[in-house]
């Protein structure tokens, strides 16, 4: 297999390390966006509609929409629900990899952000995962090499995956479709240490055009 050019490996490096400050955007902004729903419920068994809308703002402010893919957000009497798809920094490591060293990579992640039953929650769970070097094969092989653009093709994989789930259907096809390209790869049963459970995650190999 053809090696990938150093300028998309650094391009890929880049883009990933752009996502990571992201992350540490997206962890800095919940401990203090949630401490006026947290104070409500130790006095209040339900939520003002003011302080549910606060928080939507204050969620899209804070943690803005530079790599959100979807977003959805529900507020109703009984629950305040974010709930979005977004390009994460992740690691993986195989058993059977020569390499001991876990690799770098992307994944696309479902962060729920909730408050109902006087239960503040947020929990992340990964949906599909690229190592840095199908990454860099997305910056050499497809349309626009932009962080725009990849983002634009993320976009796409994840409003599939969104779509499969929905309909039940399992996680993904083996390749998705974007903007003259496809994400190829296959799903996977693999361990969120994170998290500490099994959960069944598109590994994405490679982008071809």
């Amino acid at each position: 297999m053809p090696a990938v050019p150093a300028e998309y490996l650094g391009q890929a490096r880049l883009f990933r390390q752009a996502v990571l400050i992201a992350d540490r955007r997206v962890q800095a902004a919940f401990p203090t966006i949630t401490a006026p729903l947290i104070e409500r419920y130790r006095r209040k068994p339900t939520l003002r509609k003011q302080q549910m809308q606060d928080f939507v703002r204050a969620w899209q402010q804070r943690v803005g929409d530079e790599f959100t893919l979807v977003r959805r957000v529900s507020v109703t009497p009984e629950e305040l629900l974010v709930d979005e798809l977004r390009a994460a920094t992740s690691k993986e490591k195989k058993e059977d990899w020569e390499q001991s060293e876990w690799q770098a990579g992307i994944s696309v992640v479902r962060v729920t952000a909730s408050a109902k039953d006087r239960e503040v929650k947020l929990d992340v769970q990964p949906w599909a995962h690229l190592l840095q070097h199908s990454l860099a094969r997305r910056f050499e092989r497809g349309m626009g090499r932009d962080a725009a653009s990849v983002v634009r093709d993320l976009r796409t994989m994840a409003e599939t995956l969104l779509a499969y789930a929905s309909a039940g259907a399992g996680l993904a096809p083996a390749e998705i479709e974007c903007l003259e390209g496809r994400w190829v790869g296959a799903v996977n049963v693999v361990r969120d240490d994170d998290a500490s459970r099994n959960v069944r995650l598109y590994h994405c190999k490679t982008f071809l055009n």
